[in-house]
């Protein structure tokens, strides 16, 4: 037979044929833990096109978010300014990294695979460009393990039985074709994982247990193991066709199968409950974004209340960001393009790209941020109503938002991380830390690398002072995040 040269196409028409889609992976449920300490967890949120940092970043010097109110851009967060940080002033050194030092652009809506890793990317099969098109247009792949995978791998380690250990989902973040702008979860360099971008394909079957008996949960778990069995011969004899490179791709499936076969004899407690998200709606609808966000926000809360999975990363849309806000139904919004290389719309992207230089555009992306701050908002509280030892899950799970790039024009700088939760687990909350220079200097000073976060972050979770999280010559954690 002819193999397809787009092995992304051809994977995902195999996978169809032995009844494999991406949904598959978390397709059990798993025990909760009846330990008298909650476990811990983390759970990251991906945005794309930075931010208008005049109304996103609070005003005034570093310490407790206490005594001022935040701009516009972060306003929804007031609620929550206890429970959260805002950290402005960090960069994807990482990923600049891989380039050459006489290439000075770094287009950041191919940032992802970079975020949470904090290593230098690979080239590799899932790099978006060759060197042969030009030095400038490298694409690397993630060049090595995710904190959100660290964590999950760390605790099956250490004995957790959970369904899926890392619950890696999206909304719309198909969309775009190429790897970079859609892959942020990674197992290992140029090793991504399945993105789940149908929250009721997920709800189904994360939560499909729920009304069976152990017998019958048995029985099930059996079947499927055995499907398991016959899939990963086939995907073995399959795989003696094709060349090296993409026999090393099948073999990267095959790890995921046996990942899945290994978590296989988990059932959920009698006191879950599965969320209801009501009827379907079509996942590639820009108009219904705000029901598939809340959906899957309704997922992944369910999911680490049950003990489902103890991370996750889901990804809004993907690098390119183009999502038109029809749902605000702000009549200005449809106007016509905007000066400062807008494009014709109004949309996320276009509107970030023409916010360096447009009052209006800056005006109308601040809306938009303001909305993505309510969705963080909403999410917190979820969190934050879930009891849970003395507290809450909240206190047992760091939240981090992130976003893909700066400023609209594809900064790889002069990002800002907001996190929520963590108390229980030392993490110290409701601070502005602003880091390098940003406190002085703004977008004019330097700013420090993201591995400073990732490491308190990591340390947190295990209880633990590793000197670095990443590529160590990044630096070591972030001070005054942990107690």
């Amino acid at each position: 037979m002819k193999l397809m040269h787009d092995w992304s196409s051809s994977r995902r028409s195999f996978l169809k044929a032995t009844g494999l889609g991406a949904a598959m992976l978390p397709m059990l449920s798993a025990e909760r833990v009846g330990a008298a300490t909650p476990p811990r967890r983390v759970l990251v949120i991906v945005s794309p096109n930075g931010w208008v940092h005049d109304t996103f970043v609070p005003k005034g010097p570093a310490g407790s978010l206490a005594a001022s109110a935040l701009p516009a851009g972060t306003s929804p967060l007031e609620p929550h300014k206890s429970d959260i940080n805002i950290i402005p002033g960090l960069e994807y050194r990482n990923y600049k990294s891989f380039y050459p030092s006489n290439v000075d652009y770094v287009d950041c809506h191919h940032s992802l695979p970079h975020l949470l890793s904090g290593k230098i990317g690979v080239m590799g099969k899932n790099s978006s460009s060759r060197p042969q098109d030009g030095i400038s247009g490298y694409r690397p792949a993630g060049g090595g393990v995710s904190i959100d995978e660290w964590w999950a791998s760390s605790q099956v380690q250490a004995g957790a039985k959970l369904a899926y250990p890392n619950l890696t989902l999206g909304i719309q973040n198909e969309s775009c074709c190429e790897p970079t702008m859609v892959q942020v979860s990674y197992r290992a360099p140029d090793q991504p994982n399945a993105i789940e971008n149908d929250p009721y394909r997920l709800n189904q079957r994360l939560f499909a247990n729920l009304a069976l008996n152990q017998v019958d949960i048995d029985r099930l778990n059996k079947e499927r193991k055995s499907i398991l069995d016959y899939v990963g011969r086939n995907l073995t004899v399959f795989s003696k066709k094709l060349g090296s490179e993409d026999r090393q791709l099948v073999e990267q499936h095959l790890e995921s199968v046996r990942r899945i076969e290994t978590n296989l004899q988990s059932s959920l407690s009698v006191g879950c409950q599965r969320p209801a998200l009501g009827s379907a709606v079509k996942i590639d609808s820009n108009a219904n974004v705000p029901t598939l966000i809340k959906a899957q926000f309704d997922n992944i809360t369910a999911a680490m209340a049950c003990d489902v999975t103890r991370a996750g990363v889901i990804s809004l849309n993907n690098g390119g960001g183009s999502w038109f806000p029809e749902w605000l139904n702000n009549p200005d919004f449809n106007g016509g393009p905007l000066a400062g290389n807008a494009g014709d719309n109004r949309n996320h992207h276009d509107l970030a790209h023409a916010s360096g230089g447009n009052a209006e555009a800056r005006r109308l992306k601040t809306i938009l941020e303001n909305w993505f701050m309510t969705q963080f908002a909403g999410l917190i509280a979820r969190f934050k109503a879930v009891k849970e030892g003395a507290g809450t899950m909240l206190d047992n799970t760091i939240i981090l938002w992130v976003n893909n790039m700066g400023t609209g024009d594809h900064s790889w700088q002069h990002n800002v991380w907001v996190t929520a939760g963590g108390s229980a687990m030392g993490f110290k909350t409701g601070q502005y830390l602003p880091q390098g220079e940003w406190a002085t200097k703004g977008l004019e000073g330097k700013c420090v690398p993201q591995n400073g976060v990732l490491t308190a972050i990591a340390n947190a979770l295990q209880g633990a002072n590793m000197t670095s999280f990443g590529d160590a010559q990044f630096g070591g954690e972030t001070a005054g995040l942990r107690a």
